[in-house]
């Protein structure tokens, strides 16, 4: 038996020198490495979508409800150690100058956005932050040019005041803006430039403004009957860990009712969707046409490979040994 095996070994080095079987397990690396290769890049782009589309949406999970949701949800979230932030959103007019405009009212809680960079602009610079502090508006650029308030909203900086004594006398004219939104009146501080979490509303067309969500009782603007979007944005603590995040959404689910959704990645934003199931379907036809191509380079290697041991079988039987032996 050891000198069979001894032989076998001795049969298996000549091939492998010879180049016909090296080229067969060629074949076989290339068709594995290909295919490994191609499901990693489908799996590192979802992971890539999902983590934009996160950054796009405020947070991993996203409920969206037209009423307020029972407070046993958020203390489970709380039980399962999530992070929570949450915003409203309705429509409402503004008050400034004498004007008036419709707009999108975004009442956000102070850690709001969990996920993702809420930009404002304040005095010709970014700025990345959190809510508002009470008693402030940040306002969408159009609602600062329908109300003729960028100019006092951007007061010369302090390198320019010291560059220039006109600035300085311009500077101590300008008066802090105020916006009036129901009953409340608010400081026009900043301009938004993006906000995460996006509401899927009807009025979403209008300009919007951004208040603390401290200070949305004080407007007086939310009565019975008015139109509200409820969004809890909700983060696992851990970016990496999303068991938690796995189990509330598992729990969450069968208590949805008519009007409240739950969503994370790019469930939500339709573009971004089909833009990455087009691609996990051409990289998916890519992995069988490669399937296709390394099955056939394997046949044709292992059909030439067969027909190359006919006489080394042959002259094996002569030599006296067995079917079972040579197989």
């Amino acid at each position: 038996m050891w000198q069979i095996f001894a032989l076998a070994i001795k049969f298996f080095k000549r091939e492998l020198f010879n180049g016909e079987l090296s080229l067969l397990i060629l074949s076989l690396v290339i068709a594995t490495g290909s295919l490994s290769s191609i499901g990693f890049l489908i799996q590192r782009i979802d992971n890539s979508m999902n983590h934009h589309a996160n950054q796009l949406n405020g947070a991993q999970l996203v409920l969206k409800s037209s009423r307020e949701i029972p407070k046993h949800w958020l203390q489970k979230a709380q039980q399962l150690q999530l992070k929570q932030a949450k915003m409203l959103v309705f429509p409402s007019m503004l008050v400034a100058n004498d004007e008036f405009k419709l707009a999108q009212i975004k009442a956000v809680s102070d850690n709001f956005p969990l996920q993702g960079e809420l930009l404002v602009k304040k005095q010709a610079l970014v700025h990345k932050t959190k809510a508002p502090p009470r008693g402030e508006i940040w306002l969408d650029k159009r609602l600062a040019l329908f109300f003729n308030l960028s100019s006092k909203m951007h007061p010369p900086s302090t390198e320019q005041l010291q560059a220039s004594p006109s600035n300085t006398i311009h500077a101590k004219k300008v008066k802090v803006p105020f916006v009036e939104l129901g009953e409340a009146q608010f400081k026009a501080s900043a301009l938004l430039e993006r906000v995460p979490g996006q509401s899927n509303s009807l009025f979403t067309i209008a300009p919007e403004a951004m208040i603390n969500l401290a200070d949305l009782s004080s407007t007086a603007t939310i009565q019975p009957g008015s139109r509200v979007d409820y969004i809890y944005f909700f983060s696992s603590i851990a970016v990496d860990d999303e068991q938690a995040l796995t189990d509330y959404q598992l729990w969450l689910k069968p208590k949805l009712h008519a009007g409240q959704s739950l969503r994370t990645g790019v469930e939500d934003i339709k573009a971004v969707n089909a833009s990455l199931k087009k691609a996990a379907h051409y990289l998916s036809l890519a992995g069988i046409l490669t399937l296709l191509l390394a099955a056939i380079a394997i046949a044709i290697n292992s059909h030439r490979y067969g027909q190359k041991q006919y006489k080394n079988n042959a002259i094996m039987l002569c030599l006296g040994f067995s079917e079972n032996v040579l197989s």
